[in-house]
């Protein structure tokens, strides 16, 4: 009963809202429909972060950019290594989170953390997060939500831009590129490049190395256009590990492990082609595909390891506009997804390489079909419904001293369905409603134990986790001179896949319910002033089993972001950002009887200098200011609990140019 009061509450607290909101103007078009749409006539939370943001802020990877965004929490072992939570996503959030580029997965198939630097700064345009589910478009990765990082096309005018940018710890970041379209030809393109070194706050937490990409388009009509893609990089960096809880209270930067570190190298290449008939509908035929090689000297678990992982995809997808009853307007949306994932490992007993203990091959092929139908019934009602059914078959073989040890298959079966609705109010503003079911198959890594240990097997019992989701939202503007956002939400799940410290292996854990509410606001003050914010409550739980009642590692209940932008004389704009999260339990402490990780608080400041008509700017910026002493992952047991320390205070400033 009193759940029943709670989800009441969360309902009437959005639907009072509406007392206080008015209509806002939607500026920009996003991906989640897999079809550009305005946001405001999308049901479901969306923020976009455009591409001057991204390369104004300074950063060194897209994380620390994206924890701006409301809803959004970042985990990080430190250096190039971070995965993004969203809706309560806690252990293994890098398999719970959908991360696309240019409208092509790059999640890793198994458990490693994405590595952000495959992904240069300068050739983001934009980026599209999408909070909640999406496993009825996207299929698996898409359970809490999806990041859509779009790069630069190069179709419009010529446009060359280079930044340096320097810090704390001998941090050096070389960024550059040139984009734009042949003079009265349908050709164009673009290509960026960055380099990056450091030695890293921590002790052994140095990294260094770039990459390179270009995209390069031929549009031969206003309807058609084919695009070529190619990027590569390369980068080795240490592995500072774990410390304890006291340890990180007064030697934050220490590191217990001298030896390990890891070298990685990518390259990838995609193909995509489009057409758009005059009355709206569009077909987009796209492949790529991406081979990484990670070699790791994991000397404090007398692990070394050689690791190539190829990915495959094929995504035609075709949207149909027609209105086959008057002035109803109908979009239907059929496509399918087919992908093809090979991981190999070989695992040595020295760094040299000269004996090798294991060696694995894993093979995931999946295939799903998806449909999507949109109806418009006048110009404020959107009405939505879609379904995907997929299918996905690991295979896994595995040798030592010339014996097989492995040889095994499993299937999953994964479906998925999407209701909803959508009232523009006002031009721009919405009131939404969506229910979802969501499904993720466990990644290669979860359901296969490869590690020469002895243990080595494929657990046939380990099912995909699945769960139905349901949420309501509203948005509007606030006032004359500001808008705001509101949404509460409930997820259930079943069969979530995390590690087990008692079975020592990954297995189904029982039922979770994730309830809570995502707020944000942004308001100006004449033209000087900008004051941004967003605050989510999570309420993550165990609703059955031993557990029952307890929480959800690594989800802290509060979540707060703020900025605030002054523009100043002289050309100066300062820009001051807080970020908050409340203690949360270690990961794998699901009877919540240990320590918690602390909360935190952490301010950084930026003042830029952007003169008028002028192609170049400055930045200086401290981050960190108080210094506080944090972690944003931890584990518990190693045996003793292991924290990975956040970054002290730092400071950066750079210099970049256009033209």
């Amino acid at each position: 009963m009193n759940r029943i009061r709670h989800h009441r509450s969360l309902v009437a607290l959005v639907m009072l809202s509406c007392a206080f909101l008015r209509a806002q103007t939607g500026e920009v078009v996003v991906t989640a429909s897999r079809g550009w749409a305005d946001p405001s006539r999308v049901a479901g939370s969306v923020t976009v972060v455009e591409g001057e943001e991204v390369t104004g802020s300074g950063r060194a990877i897209l994380p620390e950019v994206l924890q701006d965004v409301p809803g959004l929490w970042v985990r990080s072992q430190g250096g190039p290594l971070a995965e993004v939570s969203l809706r309560g996503a806690g252990e293994n959030a890098m398999g719970r989170v959908l991360v696309l580029l240019d409208g092509r997965r790059i999640n890793n198939p198994d458990m490693a953390a994405l590595n952000w630097l495959q992904i240069p700064m300068n050739a983001v345009e934009r980026i599209e997060v999408f909070r909640g589910p999406q496993s009825a478009l996207y299929g698996d990765f898409a359970e809490s939500g999806v990041i859509h990082i779009r790069t630069r096309p190069g179709a419009e005018g010529p446009r060359s831009d280079a930044a340096l940018i320097v810090g704390s710890d001998g941090t050096a970041i070389l960024r550059g590129g040139a984009s734009g379209r042949l003079p009265n030809r349908p050709v164009y393109g673009s290509a960026q490049g960055e380099w990056q070194t450091t030695e890293g706050w921590r002790e052994r937490s140095a990294y260094r190395g770039g990459g390179a990409g270009g995209r390069f388009g031929w549009a031969p009509t206003s309807d058609a256009d084919v695009q070529i893609n190619a990027s590569f990089y390369a980068n080795d960096y240490e592995l500072p590990g774990w410390i304890s809880r006291s340890e990180m209270k007064d030697h934050p930067r220490m590191s217990r492990f001298p030896d390990d570190e890891a070298r990685s190298w990518s390259g990838a290449l995609g193909a995509d082609y489009r057409y758009e008939w005059p009355e709206g509908s569009r077909l987009d035929l796209s492949a790529g595909w991406t081979h990484r090689r990670t070699e790791s000297d994991m000397t404090s678990w007398a692990a070394f390891t050689d690791t190539e992982t190829d990915l495959l995809s094929v995504q035609p997808h075709l949207w149909l506009a027609w209105t086959p009853m008057g002035s109803v307007v109908q979009r239907t949306l059929l496509g399918w997804d087919g992908y093809g994932d090979r991981l190999t490992v070989d695992r040595f007993a020295d760094a040299a390489r000269g004996t090798k203990g294991m060696s694995a091959e894993l093979r995931r092929t999946t295939s799903g079909g998806y449909v999507r139908h949109e109806i418009e019934t006048g110009p404020r009602w959107i009405w939505h419904g879609g379904l995907r059914l997929e299918r996905s078959r690991i295979e896994a073989e595995g040798s030592a001293a010339g014996q097989t040890v492995l040889e095994d298959d499993k299937a999953h079966d994964g479906w998925a369905w999407e209701v909803g609705t959508l009232w523009a109010f006002l031009p721009g503003g919405k009131l939404f409603w969506r229910a979802n079911r969501v499904y993720r198959y466990p990644m290669l890594d979860e359901q296969v134990s490869y590690y020469g240990y002895g243990s080595d097997a494929l657990y046939g019992d380990l099912e995909a986790e699945h769960g139905i989701a349901t949420e309501v939202g509203l948005e509007g503007r606030l006032g004359r001179a500001g808008r705001a956002g509101i949404t509460a939400f409930v997820l259930r799940m079943k069969d979530e896949v995390a590690w087990d410290p008692v079975a020592w292996r990954n297995a189904n854990l029982d039922a979770t319910q994730r309830e809570g509410i995502e707020t944000w606001a942004e308001w100006h003050w004449t033209r000087f002033f900008t004051a941004r914010g967003g605050y989510t409550f999570t309420d993550a739980t165990f609703t059955d089993g031993p557990n029952e009642g307890h929480d959800v590692p690594l989800v802290p209940r509060h979540v707060a972001q703020a900025a605030l932008t002054a523009q100043l004389p002289f050309h100066l704009e300062a820009r001051f950002r807080v970020r908050y999260a409340a203690k949360a339990w270690l990961g794998g402490d699901y009877a919540n009887t240990g320590d918690k990780m602390d909360a935190y608080t952490v301010g950084d400041l930026m003042v830029r200098f952007k003169p008028e008509n002028r192609p170049w700017g400055a930045f200086v910026a401290v981050d960190n200011l108080w210094d506080e002493r944090y972690a944003t992952l931890a584990y518990r047991g190693f045996p003793e609990d292991g924290y990975y320390p956040a970054s002290g205070r730092q400071w950066r400033a750079g210099l970049n140019m256009s033209f």
